[in-house]
């Protein structure tokens, strides 16, 4: 029978090492229970496979951005619009921000869960976290001045939306109910929605530059992030799922489903403001259809079910251009072809797009 366990529960970090705790089935439950503190992956208890699976994926991945010559689209940066250029140095500095804040926040995470294998995971991702905010660095040096590169990156602090969106979201991780099972609850919840939606409408607006036949270099960095961030999104469901078994009087349906809308509500008038409705196809209302398509993905692999009705992606074309299509998402890094060894990485044929470039320029 399952230990029952109150929401305001308090959760201490797991031990750097206690001898006296019995290595097997010592845990008995995600946040409580004895455990030595070892990294031990003889008896996982999430799933017999789960470090191996979710690593598998993750170094299938493996990858460096200095592979691609980002400085080769510094002459095509210059013939942006104004209006671009402002979207994509907002893109940038938010992109920046959001890897930033995982590189502090999964070890906290980590600190607290008693299955090594999450553990172990988690450590591996951060890896992962650290190397796209060295991405951003990348891309900032190869485009522009060492001046103009800081005042790009410092937007985060300077734009008053930004910056309040910022401290909003690194609140969340530190809120004082964090040392309570509720408040690791939506610890848990905002790192799914940060994996699986807070990027998506931004890594679009990249995608959209290559559409056109703009910083494809650019974008072929950005299309590996987010080629990662897919299969962060799977190693937190399963620990979701698996906080869903461990604390069932905590797992509150309702809770979780109006924290997951009204986050749909927030990221969808912040990706507004971040990608400038000028720029066409990015209408406030096509971003927000958008959100909710990325959103539904969430509810459904929380086995909640769809929540948002008569939802279509208005940006399916844009993720073909960042080769991971549609129905591939969750999977994507399962496949033993990297994404970018089929295809020439520089070669753009807009003829082949035609038909759903008009589509995209007529979208409301």
């Amino acid at each position: 029978m399952k230990e029952r366990h109150s929401k305001y529960e308090k959760i201490a970090e797991v031990p750097m090492f206690d001898p006296a705790a019995n290595a097997e089935g010592s845990t008995n439950s995600m946040f409580h229970g004895n455990t030595t503190g070892l990294i031990d992956m003889i008896d996982q208890q999430i799933t017999p496979d789960f470090y191996q699976k979710h690593t598998e994926k993750m170094f299938a991945n493996m990858w460096h951005p200095t592979k691609y010559p980002v400085t080769s689209d510094t002459k095509i940066y210059h013939t942006l619009t104004e209006v671009e250029k402002e979207s994509f140095k907002k893109a940038l500095s938010h992109l920046t921000s959001l890897d930033s804040l995982q590189v502090h926040n999964l070890p906290r995470i980590a600190a607290k869960i008693r299955y090594p294998e999450i553990a172990g995971v988690l450590a591996f991702q951060e890896m992962q976290e650290s190397l796209h905010s060295f991405s951003y660095a990348y891309i900032y040096n190869s485009l522009f001045t060492k001046e103009e590169a800081r005042e790009i990156r410092d937007m985060i602090k300077t734009d008053p939306v930004m910056r309040e969106r910022a401290i909003k979201l690194k609140d969340a991780y530190t809120a004082l109910d964090g040392d309570t099972v509720e408040g690791m609850l939506k610890i848990l919840l905002t790192n799914i929605v940060l994996e699986a939606v807070m990027f998506y409408s931004i890594f679009n607006f990249f995608f959209y530059l290559k559409y056109r036949g703009k910083m494809i270099n650019v974008a072929t960095v950005i299309a590996w992030i987010k080629k990662d961030e897919v299969t962060h999104i799977d190693v937190f469901a399963d620990i979701l799922n698996k906080f869903k078994q461990d604390y069932p009087d905590v797992w509150d349906e309702e809770f979780i489903v109006n924290f997951l809308i009204e986050q749909t509500k927030t990221e969808s008038k912040y990706s507004s403001y971040i990608i400038d409705r000028r720029i066409p196809g990015f209408s406030p209302e096509n971003i927000e259809m958008y959100t909710k398509h990325r959103m539904n993905k969430v509810f459904r692999l929380l086995d909640i079910g769809t929540k948002f009705e008569n939802v279509q992606n208005p940006f399916l074309h844009l993720e073909r251009v960042g080769n991971v299509s549609d129905g591939e998402e969750v999977n994507a890094s399962s496949t033993e072809t990297s994404i970018f060894e089929a295809h020439s990485i520089n070669y753009f044929d807009p003829a082949i797009k035609i038909k759903d470039y008009k589509e995209f320029l007529n979208a409301e």
